[in-house]
């Protein structure tokens, strides 16, 4: 190209060739072996990326787009997750490695959380994690939701579904199919809607900000400590509905193993009233003051460059 010389025996030249971008992948790096799950929109697969110019494949997830029945509007809101996950890197939040979407499936490839889903966690009652643990699991998830407020990222989907567990069993926030950058938004009419994690602000006027996923947080709280059971679970959508609009929705506070500090957190992110609430940085703060919490190491310099070397080498997305 640099001599301008045609690239095939059809004498076809690139006059103006674009440099394909770090987080673009090629179907190749790519290989989906075992299903572990469904999207909205598609397959999610375990499986293995050829990663940067040494060619080192690593263990991935990938998200898959259907080939059909899918509009433009679907791929366009498919890919919307990957551009605002482009920047991430945080060890509570998921990371992504980069988009393929020169060949159908369209792929979205991300890092693979070794621990599996935090609700299915919860949920295992023959091997229950322990109350420090649990307190743990909180702390991972603030830190990621305060690290997504830093970034004015509103998630609008928090819930131990959409949270994965690493290696350490750390929190990691995922799932940024609903997510949106900026401090809020209004939507109009409110369609497939978490109703059992929505705050009352947002079910009357459609209003999200980091408020309403301080809310939807409180639940999630009361999740881990309830062994992942259904909230509300007494209550259908439409009695719901009505107690959530009235800000008289109330969950439980006789969970079993819930420190006392701890629900008191939970009950003043779960007010009814937005301006009551603390932010996420204030959560990370309470939480990380709380016994048994296990606070993360800072790096030191020479591991922040030898990590900043590595990803550079590799060509990895996550900056």
């Amino acid at each position: 190209m640099r001599n301008c010389v045609p690239i095939c025996e059809d004498g076809v030249l690139i006059e103006r060739p674009c440099q394909k971008k770090e987080w673009q992948l090629n179907p190749e790096q790519i290989e989906p072996q075992v299903k572990i799950g469904e999207g909205a929109f598609g397959e999610v697969y375990k499986g293995l990326l050829q990663d940067g110019i040494w060619g080192a494949r690593i263990p991935v997830a990938i998200k898959t787009l259907h080939a059909t029945n899918m509009t433009t509007d679907d791929r366009i809101q498919f890919l919307q997750e990957a551009n605002i996950m482009r920047e991430f890197r945080h060890d509570n939040v998921i990371r992504l490695h980069g988009v393929c979407t020169s060949k159908e499936p369209i792929m979205i490839v991300m890092e693979l959380a070794a621990g599996g889903s935090l609700l299915s966690k919860l949920k295992n009652l023959q091997q229950q994690p322990t109350t420090t643990a649990k307190v743990n699991y909180v702390y991972g998830g603030a830190r990621g939701m305060a690290y997504l407020q830093s970034k004015q990222i509103i998630h609008r989907d928090i819930a131990a579904r959409n949270c994965l567990l690493g290696e350490k069993q750390e929190v990691k926030i995922s799932d940024f199919g609903l997510s949106f950058i900026g401090k809020t938004l209004r939507e109009k009419q409110l369609k497939k809607v978490p109703l059992r994690w929505l705050s009352p602000e947002t079910l009357k006027r459609g209003v999200y900000d980091t408020k309403t996923d301080v809310y939807s947080f409180s639940i999630m709280i009361w999740e881990i400590f309830s062994f992942g059971q259904l909230p509300f679970y007494k209550f259908d959508n439409k009695e719901l509905r009505v107690l959530i609009k009235d800000k008289k929705a109330t969950l439980p506070t006789t969970l079993a193993d819930i420190p006392p500090d701890m629900n008191q957190l939970r009950l003043r992110c779960m007010s009814p009233e937005p301006d009551q609430r603390p932010d996420f940085f204030e959560i990370e703060n309470i939480v990380g003051e709380m016994p048994g919490v296990i606070k993360p190491e800072e790096p030191s310099v020479i591991g922040k460059v030898a990590t900043a070397l590595a990803d550079y080498i590799f060509g990895r997305v996550y900056t």
